[in-house]
């Protein structure tokens, strides 16, 4: 991924954050669900999240 499509995906990060659940709801591309899934599991295992 190059820098400007990695500060396009942490912007996304940010908005969704503030908007919670229903930016995810309406707007989140299924890269962006798995990315969150994979954030989640890692949570529920204890591991640290970067």
């Amino acid at each position: 991924m190059n820098a400007e499509e990695e500060q396009k995906w942490k912007n996304r990060k940010k908005v969704a954050k503030s908007k919670g659940k229903k930016f995810i709801r309406e707007y989140a591309t299924e890269e962006e669900l798995d990315w969150a899934a994979e954030l989640i599991n890692k949570k529920w295992n204890g591991e640290e999240i970067k």
